[in-house]
Order: structure tokens, then C-alpha cells, then sequence
């Protein structure tokens, strides 16, 4: 639009809308906002599906099965996740789960962003296999309890050892017949 100057100014439609090619222009702005914000909505849920995932197990080193449950959360929404892993043998881990989003599914125009997703997985080992070097737990206290067993038996046996050089050094004074008779007074039987 211009002015009675031919000065641009901008076009203000009072009363009516604005339609091109028989579409109504604030309609498809209107429709555009709010596909931008349920398309933020939903990219924000899916990433606290993806956290929620990615706090779940892969693979268990001291058990045959572990299973756990997760939680994520983005912007303001919050999603939780269940899923499992399994040793199918020493080459092969499996793992599987799912997350929810709370809040439903967000649609945005042509497509929908789901509130849930699934995983499934595995694990397989290639070339030869070493033996983790960490233990457990439970067999770090069988360790410790043993290590402290041994400890005492070897003070026990170091005293035992030392009593019996003693004897045996006098045991040789006298058959070397090299003993005083003040050597005789400290022999106990």
C-alpha cells in the first residue's frame, strides 16, 4: 500500500481478513504458531524419552539379568523408562526396554511425536576374551576376610618359628659340647 505521496506503508485490513488464493492469511499464522509450539513441546518430549532410555541397563557383569527404570526429564517434560539386559553367553548381551513421556503425544501440522518408544539391542564380543580385572563386591569381602585369616596364621607361625630356631641353636651348643653351664639354665622343656 502507499500512501497519497506514494510513501510505502503497511496494509491494515479492519473488519475482514486478508485471504490469498482463498486461504485466510492470519488463519495459516495462527495455525503455524501453534504447530511451533506443539512441535517444541514434542521435541522437548522426546528428548526426556531419550534420557529415560539411556538410564537403563545394557548389559550386566555379575548377574545373568538386570533389569532397571529410568527417568528423564526436558524443559517441562518428564518421562520414565523400564528395560532389561541379559548375558546370552559369554559372547552374546541382549537388552530391550521403552520410555513414556508424560503429557500425551504433541501433533504439529502433518505428523505426531509419540508419548512412547521402544529399544532393543545387543552386544556381540569379537576376538579373544579377557577377564574383566575388577571383581566384585561380595568377592572383594571373601578376599579381605581371607587375606586377614592369613595374616593371622603367618604371626602365629613367625613366633612359633622363632621359638623353635631358639631352641635349636642351644640344642647345637650342646652337642657341640661348646655349652657353659650358664647356657644349660636358659633350656626350657
Amino acid at each position: 500500500a502507499e500512501d497519497e505521496n506514494g510513501t510505502k506503508i503497511p496494509l491494515n485490513i479492519y473488519g475482514s481478513d486478508l485471504h490469498i488464493n482463498g486461504k485466510s492469511v492470519q488463519g495459516q499464522i495462527d495455525s503455524n504458531k501453534s504447530n511451533i509450539k506443539n512441535l517444541g513441546e514434542g521435541v522437548a518430549g522426546s528428548t526426556a524419552l531419550t534420557a529415560a532410555l539411556s538410564a537403563l541397563p545394557q548389559t550386566s557383569k555379575e548377574s545373568k539379568l538386570s533389569c532397571g527404570v529410568g527417568t528423564g526429564a526436558y524443559s517441562s517434560r518428564y518421562a520414565v523408562g523400564f528395560g532389561c539386559a541379559s548375558k546370552v553367553n559369554k559372547r552374546v548381551d541382549i537388552n530391550a526396554g521403552g520410555s513414556y513421556v508424560f503429557g500425551g503425544s504433541k501433533s504439529y501440522g502433518g505428523g505426531t511425536l509419540d508419548s512412547g518408544v521402544v529399544k532393543a539391542g545387543f552386544v556381540f564380543k569379537l576376538g579373544e576374551l579377557n577377564k574383566p580385572t575388577q571383581i566384585s563386591m561380595k568377592d572383594k569381602k571373601v578376599m579381605a576376610t581371607k587375606i586377614g585369616t592369613l595374616t593371622d596364621k603367618n604371626e602365629k607361625l613367625q613366633n612359633k618359628v622363632s621359638t623353635l630356631m631358639a631352641r635349636l641353636e642351644r640344642l647345637e651348643k650342646i652337642a657341640s659340647r661348646d655349652i657353659k653351664s650358664k647356657d644349660l639354665a636358659l633350656i626350657k622343656n
